[in-house]
């Protein structure tokens, strides 16, 4: 039913007629099943930095995926199947169309990755992060 390369061709989203959905690492020639749909996918896409997929299926929902934990984040608002998602181009806002006859605007921002996190909380000093309050103060 859908088909998406991730943007930076290293997956494969692929959707079948039934409620099935799969990734494909084409690197490692690996398929991993993502189960969550009650119904047939109709539409998919991949967030731009690659980490997450986004579904939208007859049984209603539209469905985040985070591709790092297999994680998922199930938008319900629709009263009729959802046919056609389009995420905005800095990933932050996905529109869905559904039967229903609605178009609707979610949030898709996902968490950072532990190691992104880390790396911004390395980056700050001390000064920024209490800022008014002495280097002894903190080491008590």
């Amino acid at each position: 039913r859908a088909i998406r390369f991730s943007p930076d061709g290293s997956l494969l989203a692929v959707a079948g007629a039934a409620p099935k959905l799969w990734v494909c690492d084409l690197a490692r020639e690996a398929c991993t099943e993502l189960r969550g749909h009650t119904a047939v996918v109709h539409d998919l896409a991949f967030l731009p930095d690659g980490r997450g997929l986004v579904t939208a299926s007859g049984d209603g929902t539209v469905q985040i995926w985070d591709l790092d934990t297999l994680e998922r984040r199930v938008l319900e608002g629709h009263s009729a199947p959802v046919f056609g998602i389009a995420v905005s181009p800095d990933g932050h806002t996905l529109a869905s169309a559904s039967g229903d006859a609605n178009v609707r605007l979610w949030s898709v921002l996902l968490p950072p990755k532990p190691e992104h996190l880390r790396k911004f909380l390395d980056d700050l000093t001390r000064e920024e992060l209490a800022p008014g309050i002495g280097v002894s103060d903190l080491e008590e």
